[in-house]
């Protein structure tokens, strides 16, 4: 296969690096977690559903093809299942896992562990321990949710609501503050070991002897005036210099120190009198170092991962600059470029047509993508050994469900019928002022096109060593792709219905891809970087757009978007004065008269 033909997976190193727990990378950086913390995430209260009702609508899978597409593992498993459960989120105080919504993430129909669409959790093949690692796969970007009134419209393969640099603020942010506190941090582990028990299919994180298990967790829960109240106190101060000892071997000793000195607190009480339980305590703390270690690797790549994520343009709900935060966690490492073009997660909709992918058009390399994707959400990846978890076959079933993504229909039970007769004079206005352009894939030129530059213009101007982004891209990803590729025993037979070209390459275009509208209706808001808020803005001058709006999930029909009045209070703010926020371009149909821009409106409705 070519080299170019596979992979652009290298760029996504430093992504994988922070958050895949690669063996290879050291668990004792100087940098401790501590000094490093974050603020916890941003509270977006709009992004958690108030509707009563939910209603999915038909975008062509079937169940088997649903269920497949929202949890479906990549390979991509970068935290443990049992961290969503234990760790506490600083705002609420409910476990991690119940306020996922509130970074915009959508419930699904069900799921065994009660994760919302686009998470998936299972062990990672080959790790040296069977917790249940929770990875981030397609659903999660491109299953949305849009609401009117009280009903919450489900919808495959449009763009969700995610904020991805709120929900990695939070997660570092909250584990930091955690593991600041002695109390804290003996509570997190003795949770961990809990869920963990409950989880795991086998060799769990904390593993220790039932009898052992069930003491540390009394004390772990003990108060100072309880019989076990000295133990707790002994064992807070003990796994605390533990888990930020700048050395593996200063951790032992804190660990060995943890075992001998249970001796001179284990007075009083029935617990305290059960010598056999005692003795399996004692043996089972020096084996929690790789424990520890496990921890802390976490902790300091999500510490890596959310500065990566931190931007001079904040992305907010629906928005990413991927590109960006890849090329600065593997080209500038420590002198990182704050990023300033977020964009719109695209839909995908009529997936089956698409030749070139993202809004530049840059790639026509479909498994190499998205095996940069899985890296990059956390899929381990070895630079040594370029061994990656990534799971082809998962891959190959993932891209050949969203062929079967299709539009969907204007729902008009509930957000009212169309009118036909507009419609009609919208598909002549459509034919004359859209169709050029929207008929099948075109790429125009920025200066052309007139909207803001900064995405198409960074990717294009960004090199290293005198190559360019994509020549990179190229060069990077065929090693580690056909490696993995070759070990999983893919065929070409097995590649060929998903890869769209004979060619699969990156390149550089200065320009945006347009393609059919299959669908528009159903992602909001408008233009590359989501600067319009509905397609009746989108038809004025830039001058009369609007210069900031709410975002979030409330649709309005009559302008076709989102409804600028309907947020509710407290909903992120798109300011378009913003460097790669500007509204302006696309400036197509705005010299129509009202009725005709209310037609043409009417019939996207339609598409």
């Amino acid at each position: 296969m070519k080299q170019h033909n596979l992979l652009a997976l290298i760029l996504t190193l430093s992504l994988v690096a922070v958050l895949s727990g690669c063996g290879q990378e050291s668990p004792d950086s100087q940098t401790t977690t501590q000094e490093t913390a974050t603020q916890p995430a941003k509270l977006v209260p709009t992004l958690e559903s108030n509707a009563t009702k939910t209603l999915r609508l038909d975008v062509g899978f079937s169940e088997q093809e649903q269920a497949l597409w929202h949890h479906h593992d990549e390979g991509s498993g970068f935290i443990p299942l049992s961290f969503f459960h234990a760790l506490e989120d600083s705002v609420t105080g409910r476990p991690f896992i119940e306020i996922l919504p509130r970074f915009g993430f959508v419930a699904g129909p069900s799921n065994t562990y009660g994760l919302p669409i686009g998470f998936s959790a299972a062990p990672v093949a080959g790790a040296p321990t069977q917790s249940v690692l929770v990875g981030v796969s397609c659903a999660a970007c491109h299953s949305g949710q849009f609401t009117y009134q009280d009903t919450a419209l489900t919808i495959d393969g449009a763009p969700n609501m995610l904020d991805f640099e709120a929900l990695l603020a939070g997660l570092e942010g909250d584990l930091a503050e955690t593991l600041k506190s002695p109390r804290r941090t003996l509570q997190f582990v003795s949770t961990l070991m809990q869920w963990e028990r409950q989880l795991a299919q086998e060799q769990e994180v904390f593993e220790m002897h039932p009898a052992a298990h069930d003491l540390f967790t009394k004390a772990a829960a003990a108060t100072d005036d309880h019989p076990l109240g000295a133990a707790r106190a002994h064992l807070e101060s003990s796994l605390h210099d533990a888990y930020h000892a700048d050395s593996p071997e200063t951790r032992q000793s804190h660990l060995a120190q943890a075992a001998t000195g249970l001796d001179g607190v284990t007075t009083g009480g029935s617990e305290s009198r059960d010598e056999t339980a005692w003795q399996h305590l004692r043996e089972a703390l020096p084996k929690l170092h790789d424990d520890l270690a496990f921890i802390r690797r976490r902790a300091e790549r999500l510490v890596t991962l959310a500065k990566a994520f931190q931007s001079e343009t904040p992305g907010g709900p629906g928005r990413a600059d991927s590109f960006d935060s890849i090329w600065d966690l593997l080209v500038q490492h420590d002198n990182l470029t704050a990023m300033n073009a977020p964009v719109s997660i695209p839909h995908l909709f009529e997936y089956a047509s698409f030749h070139w992918v993202h809004w530049d058009g840059n790639s026509s390399a479909v498994m190499g993508r998205d095996y940069a994707q899985a890296i990059a959400l956390g899929a381990d990846y070895d630079p040594k050994t370029q061994h990656t978890t990534v799971l082809p076959h998962n891959v190959i079933a993932l891209e050949s469900t969203a062929h079967s993504l299709k539009a969907p229909a204007w729902p008009a039970d509930v957000l009212g019928a169309i009118d036909s007769a507009q419609a009609s004079q919208g598909e002549e206005l459509y034919a004359q002022h859209c169709l050029a352009c929207h008929r099948e894939e075109t790429l125009t030129p920025v200066d052309e096109i007139g909207t803001d530059p900064l995405r198409a213009v960074n990717f294009a101007e960004l090199e290293q060593d005198g190559k360019s982004y994509a020549q990179l891209l190229i060069e990077l990803g065929g090693t580690v792709a056909q490696q993995s590729l070759e070990a999983h025993g893919v065929t070409a037979e097995e590649l060929a219905p998903i890869e769209r070209s004979a060619d699969p390459t990156w390149r550089i275009t200065r320009a945006y891809h347009t393609r059919q509208l299959s669908g528009i209706w159903a992602s909001p808001p408008y233009l590359h970087n989501g600067s319009v808020p509905t397609l009746w803005d989108l038809l004025q001058p830039a001058s009369a757009r609007p210069v900031a709006f709410p975002v979030g999930r409330e649709l309005d029909p009559e302008k076709v978007g989102l409804d600028v009045e309907g947020q509710g209070e407290g909903a992120w703010m798109f300011r378009s004065e913003t460097a790669g926020n500007n509204n302006s371009g696309h400036e197509y149909g705005v010299d129509l008269a009202d009725d005709e821009k209310w037609a043409l409106v009417e019939y996207m409705k339609t598409l």
